[in-house]
């Protein structure tokens, strides 16, 4: 019994290694492509500067990496406040830089992938099993 919770603590634990790993390599990806492609938009109205943005996606690229390796090595890990601080400030920004209507036309799909993702936080996050509970 104690060997199959072992199992399942460990595969929750690399699972949030694997998320948060590739939430965070991902991020560092979006702050490259707006260095890359910055100058391209210098004469278009902007709501926020390209280097704002470069600076936040870097910065949770570190954060969530660092967040990655801590759930791996640690028995507990801040995964469930990560993910919903990570949340929070991307529907800050979001909010702020939103202006198109294209960009409207995808709130509904946005909240329903922010909910997922804090819902795949969350379930791996739980240390309970289905045994644990009974």
């Amino acid at each position: 019994m104690k060997r199959s919770r072992t199992r399942v603590f460990s595969i929750r634990r690399w699972g949030l290694f694997a998320v948060f790993l590739t939430t965070g390599l991902v991020n560092l990806l979006r702050g490259g492509l707006i260095l890359r492609f910055s100058p391209a938009l210098e004469g278009y109205e902007i709501a926020m500067p390209p280097a704002l943005l470069i600076g936040f996606y870097w910065v949770w690229a570190v954060l969530l990496s660092v967040e990655a390796v801590v759930c791996l090595l640690r028995a507990r890990c801040y995964g469930l406040p990560a993910a919903l601080a990570y949340q929070a400030t991307l529907w800050g920004v979001r909010l702020i830089s939103d202006r198109t209507t294209a960009a409207e036309g995808v709130g509904l799909q946005n909240a329903v992938l922010s909910l997922l993702f804090i819902l795949l936080i969350w379930f791996l996050s739980s240390q309970r099993t289905g045994r644990q509970a009974a």
